[in-house]
């Protein structure tokens, strides 16, 4: 298999488009497609930018006895930024506590309908007494909300990236 081939191979894997890999080595598209249809081959830098960005080796793009991409995993799990790691993880445990907070306050709002037959009765004296906490307690749930929605996004995003 010709490095064009597997760059195109990698480069389709990835739903990729010759614009967007090309943006992303800051090469023209001409460059890429060249690439592809092995009328040329990249310079060592961007030889190393495609090795990165595939998560395969150098030694996998430019030998042509080189067949099997086993070792993909592998460059995926070294290469994963740290940044990127920490980030999952501040997400998901926020999107935990989060998750913890709203139940908490779920279960103090339903203990304090119980006991009551008259909802209405109850609803006007709550809403009289507590007007200010009731607004704060409303305001702290879509906080809590809009928290968990935004960590499990960000959680999704960063987890599909090195899938």
């Amino acid at each position: 298999m010709t490095f064009g081939n597997k760059l195109l191979q990698l480069r389709k894997n990835r739903k990729m488009s010759q614009d967007t890999l090309a943006e992303k080595l800051n090469v023209s598209r001409q460059a890429v497609s060249k690439w592809e249809l092995d009328e040329t081959l990249p310079d060592t830098d961007n030889l190393i930018k495609i090795a990165d960005l595939f998560f395969v080796s150098v030694e996998y793009l430019v030998n042509v006895d080189v067949y099997d991409v086993k070792r993909t995993n592998e460059f995926r799990l070294q290469n994963i930024d740290k940044f990127d790691a920490v980030n999952f993880l501040a997400a998901v445990s926020s999107a935990f506590v989060s998750s913890i907070a709203l139940i908490y306050y779920a279960r103090i709002g339903c203990l304090q309908f119980e006991g009551y037959k008259d909802v209405e009765r109850f609803m006007s004296i709550y809403w009289e007494e507590r007007y200010y906490e009731v607004i704060n307690e409303i305001v702290i749930v879509f906080f809590l909300i809009i928290v968990i929605t935004v960590s499990l996004l960000i959680a999704i995003k960063i987890y599909k990236k090195y899938r």
